[in-house]
């Protein structure tokens, strides 16, 4: 992956960030029922809803985030 916008592979369709994408991922999961979002202002509101009105990720960045990422784990 890249140093300079890692993630920007997954800007694109109805995707126009990659906050949008990792809430869109988020909410994709079928555990998952709220997804908690935060917010400065209320640009910031209108983007993360907007992120929610179809929130799914095409298959292959779902799949791509899962080979990247999936064997992280925190533990605190």
């Amino acid at each position: 992956m890249p140093d300079d916008a890692p993630l920007d592979w997954l800007i694109h369709d109805d995707v126009d960030s990659v906050i949008s994408a990792g809430y869109k991922f988020a909410a994709d999961h079928p555990g998952i029922s709220i997804v908690l979002t935060g917010t400065s202002s209320l640009t910031h509101m209108e983007d993360n809803l907007r992120a929610m009105d179809e929130p799914t990720l095409a298959e292959d960045d779902k799949h791509r985030l899962q080979e990247l990422f999936g064997e992280i784990a925190i533990y605190i």
